[in-house]
């Protein structure tokens, strides 16, 4: 058995180097090991691509295990070190071999090490490059300011690539806590939400402004995964998005590893800079988005300005002075043509009125909430594939008073959420109707309430209808679809 073991050792020491992935190249360490230890359990350590954490493996005949450190040496056991030109890059240990076997090993220890060395420059090359291949994509959205929701899909995509994560996403405060803005998954995919934010690691880095490494983010971050569709997941980073005036955190940035994942290897020192460089980047684009949108505002706010202008000094002057020449020319007249003049005056003094209200409307700047409903229907284009239909009656900033604002802002996310999650529609449509009551209603032609399995999300709704003296109607539409109807009385 020894002397087939010597002859199949060249063999095998060169096929350590036939990869250039520094897991590759370990599992098949191990398995060479303990094929030359007759089965005896084997572990290989590897430091990361930066040097800061090391990779470890541990096969006791179930497989290659990933652990957090080398486990100690049993008496008799084989502890080699791997050298990469000048320095160790790692270690192989080896639960009592015999002689022969002893040689074997060192021999495979001798090959392993520039294969290791190799494999740990390769990986660290790759990432500085999608590091690079990201951070110039950033730069140049500083240059070109597209919307907020792109900026903030981008640093998502781009930070998952960086790290060859499972998930990357954003998460906003709001009223109730925290809301995942956007996700990025391997698939292309990645839902948004209203996040459980009591007691989680998420609210605290917001809190504090300190970044958090989870091992197991299923276990400590449990709501992540069910708010974005990304499966269970492993080791996590959590980094706050510093403002760009150095005063206080505007968000959180949440990248997951696939379950099983070693933490140390994937979030290195040099990992966690470029993650931390591109959230800097983002909060410079971000401020750029916001500096157009502040000056687009304004000259629209100048051209009301001047329509409001043009319609004061011309067009009611115009129709005042109409309105006089009418009422001269009645006063001649028999009492039939001069009632109906009269009739035509009242309507031109109420044409003035509407005119002046209008003049009084284009000088108030766009009510937050009507923005904020918009703006919430525009972004759930990106979850859903095409924008839902919208459509408010009554006086949607005027009317609705500051206790409820919130609750209907979160009711709408919740309910796309819902049909872009659980649906399967291709098709929304969103109604909001202002009065003595406001009803928000979100209507979809998908698979219906009684197979989506969307449940889980509207007692929330219903409670806050409740909690405003309302209530909250989930139905089927005829045809097809589903309906969730949310009315709150607004007057008492």
């Amino acid at each position: 058995m020894g002397s087939t073991l010597r002859d199949d050792g060249p063999d095998e020491a060169l096929g350590l180097g036939a990869d250039l992935d520094l897991r590759a190249v370990l599992v098949r360490l191990l398995a060479a090991a303990r094929r030359a230890s007759g089965g005896a359990t084997a572990a290989v350590g590897a430091l990361a691509a930066d040097g800061a954490g090391m990779q470890v493996l541990v096969d006791a005949g179930d497989g290659p295990e990933p652990r957090i450190d080398l486990p100690p040496l049993p008496p008799g056991a084989l502890n080699l070190p791997l050298r990469g030109g000048a320095h160790v890059v790692g270690r192989l240990q080896v639960a009592a071999p015999d002689e022969a076997a002893r040689q074997h090993l060192e021999h495979l220890a001798g090959a392993a090490g520039p294969a290791v060395e190799n494999a740990r420059r390769h990986e660290q090359a790759a990432r500085r490059l999608r590091f690079l291949e990201a951070l110039a994509e950033v730069q140049e959205v500083l240059l070109t300011a597209p919307g907020r929701d792109a900026v903030l899909q981008l640093v998502a995509d781009r930070a998952r690539e960086v790290v060859d994560a499972a998930l990357a996403a954003v998460l906003l405060p709001d009223e109730d806590g925290l809301v995942v803005e956007v996700a990025s998954l391997r698939d292309g995919t990645g839902a948004g939400g209203p996040y459980d934010a009591a007691g989680s690691s998420a609210a605290e880095v917001l809190r504090t402004g300190r970044a958090a490494l989870l091992a197991d983010t299923g276990a400590e971050e449990p709501a992540l995964g069910p708010v974005t569709g990304a499966p269970a997941g492993g080791p996590g980073l959590l980094l706050p998005l510093p403002s760009a005036a150095g005063e206080g955190v505007w968000g959180v940035l949440a990248v997951v590893l696939d379950a099983g994942a070693d933490a140390a290897s994937a979030f290195p020192r040099g990992a966690v800079q470029q993650l931390t460089t591109l959230a800097g980047q983002a909060t410079l684009a971000l401020d750029r988005v916001r500096a157009r949108e502040d000056r687009a505002r304004l000259a629209v706010y100048e051209d009301r300005e001047r329509i409001a202008r043009d319609l004061h000094d011309h067009v009611i002057q115009q129709v005042f002075a109409t309105g006089l020449q009418v009422q001269g020319v009645a006063r001649g007249l028999d009492a039939e043509p001069r009632a109906r003049l009269e009739e035509a005056v009242d309507e031109l003094d109420a044409a003035i009125a509407s005119i002046r209200g209008m003049i009084h409307q284009l000088g108030q700047p766009d009510g937050a909430l009507a923005a904020e409903v918009r703006g919430l229907v525009d972004r759930s284009e990106r979850l859903l594939g095409w924008r839902p239909a919208l459509e408010v009656r009554g006086p949607l900033d005027e009317g609705v008073p500051a206790r409820v604002r919130p609750h209907l802002v979160a009711v709408l996310r919740e309910a796309l959420s819902n049909v872009a999650r659980h649906a399967g529609a291709s098709a929304a449509w969103v109604r909001v109707d202002v009065g003595d009551r406001i009803v928000a209603e979100v209507r979809d032609d998908g698979v219906g309430p009684g197979t989506s399995g969307r449940r889980s999300g509207l007692r929330n709704l219903r409670e806050r209808a409740e909690g405003l003296g309302g209530s909250m109607l989930v139905e089927a539409v005829e045809g097809g679809g589903t309906r969730v109807r949310w009315d709150v009385p607004l007057r008492g």
